[in-house]
């Protein structure tokens, strides 16, 4: 703002005082040259400011958020009538998201539990809904989709990721955009694509309970329109529960992923191909009591074992230091939970005159084998010996969306070819009778 310059008159007597005058009247000269030059510049510098913060907001504005799950291009999240978040690659990053079940730090409504089983006994709920079973033909509420192909089973989907793009949080009921409906939602998830610019990545961390993890990326173009991308990644880290009795840990990770791409374009034609294999070799998932009206029960069955006796329940909580627990277990009965899932897909893109065209292939196989002590003690009660859960899965998705006018149309088909097959054997152990007897 330009204030007003005020110039002083001629004071009367001396040279003196001429003198000061004269020097007065020269600065306020100055001063009021100045003054002008403000005013004359201020209108053009507010100008190219007020240009400056326009230009910055449409940056912003230009910056929205677009809902990737309604299958169209540049659909921001104001134009559907769809609950949605969307977390990019940088908060994905930051908040060192690693797979679907880290998901709870950064949304809300969002839940995953597991039972006692980390492939077939995972729950997902969104806003409270959700669904949860061992069963292995049970379909869950909630979806997980990954580059465009479902994961029909929530076991298959919580697997280590690699690097991502963007994952999706679509809340409440979704329709057939996603292959099939879901009453709860869809958590969609998109990964780093091949790049045509030559780069590689490494990083190697330490954690606790000995914990080792390595990541490693690399892509680039192999052809002027082609470019590839691998992703290999290994963690391993001893487990936290303390078994008293044998003195092996549980609840350790054992994972690794290996992850490989190819994209070709040429015009308007654009294919993806992706094919993976991860396996999780995991000592899990066991349980720590709480003492409880059976604990002297438990414990006196557990004295009493051959050919040593051993402690039937610990008092749990943290015995050893602030994470790591003690529990006890029957020697002999593993812990086990052994997953393989691996699977290829070829996703095809062509502009046409008519709208575009997306067809996306897929096939993927999961199988698991879980053995638990079910009794979670000491004492030789019940446990699963050998549960070998398949499933192998064949998708096909067609659509082809378009603009005519005022009307955005949008239609496809898609087909899926599902077997599953469960294997369950639980048997009783030494001390079953006993304990019985002893409660009736």
């Amino acid at each position: 703002m330009v204030k007003h310059i005020f110039l002083s008159s001629l004071p009367a007597g001396g040279f003196r005082a001429i003198r000061i005058s004269f020097a007065r009247i020269t600065f306020t000269i100055a001063a009021f040259i100045i003054a002008t030059c403000a005013i004359v510049i201020a209108p053009a510098t507010a100008q190219e400011t007020a240009q400056e913060t326009e230009e910055n907001q449409a940056d912003y504005v230009s910056d929205e958020i677009l809902i990737l799950g309604v299958k169209r291009d540049n659909i921001g999240a104001q134009d559907v009538p769809l609950s949605a978040k969307l977390l990019d690659a940088e908060l994905l990053s930051d908040a060192d998201i690693q797979s679907i079940v880290e998901l709870e730090q950064l949304e809300v409504g969002l839940q995953v539990s597991q039972t006692n089983s980390q492939s077939t006994g995972t729950a997902i709920t969104v806003r409270g809904v959700g669904t949860s079973s061992n069963n292995l033909g049970f379909e869950p509420a909630v979806g997980i989709v990954i580059d465009g192909v479902p994961r029909t089973r929530l076991g298959a989907g919580i697997n280590r990721l690699p690097e991502l793009a963007a994952i999706e949080i679509l809340r409440g009921p979704q329709g057939t955009l996603f292959g099939r409906n879901t009453s709860a939602g869809v958590i969609n998830v998109v990964t780093a694509q091949p790049e045509f610019d030559t780069g590689s990545s490494a990083s190697f961390r330490l954690g606790s309970f000995e914990g080792q993890e390595w990541v490693m990326s690399t892509t680039g173009p192999i052809s002027d329109n082609a470019a590839m991308r691998l992703d290999v990644i290994s963690e391993r880290r001893d487990g936290y529960i303390d078994d008293v009795n044998t003195g092996q840990s549980y609840h350790d990770r054992d994972e690794m992923l290996v992850r490989i791409q190819h994209i070709w374009e040429d015009g308007p034609h654009e294919t993806r191909f992706i094919a993976d294999y991860s396996q999780n070799n995991n000592i899990c998932c066991t349980a720590v009591h709480t003492l409880g009206r059976t604990s002297d029960l438990l414990n006196g069955l557990a004295e009493a074992a051959t050919p040593q006796p051993l402690v039937g329940v610990t008092n749990s909580g943290n015995a050893n230091n602030d994470t790591s627990y003690d529990a006890a277990f029957t020697p002999g009965r593993a812990f086990q939970d052994d997953v393989r899932d691996y699977g290829v897909s070829l996703e095809y893109n062509q502009a046409l005159e008519l709208g575009e065209f997306t067809s996306i292939s897929a096939f993927r196989s999961f199988d698991t084998i879980q053995s638990h002590d079910l009794d979670f003690s000491g004492a030789d009660i019940l446990y699963r010996d050998g549960k070998h859960d398949t499933q192998d899965v064949f998708t096909q998705e067609m659509r082809l969306q378009g603009v005519a006018g005022q009307l955005d149309w949008l239609g496809g088909a898609f087909l899926m070819h599902q077997k599953i097959s469960s294997t369950d054997t639980i048997k009783y152990g030494t001390q079953a009778d006993a304990y019985i007897d002893i409660l009736v």
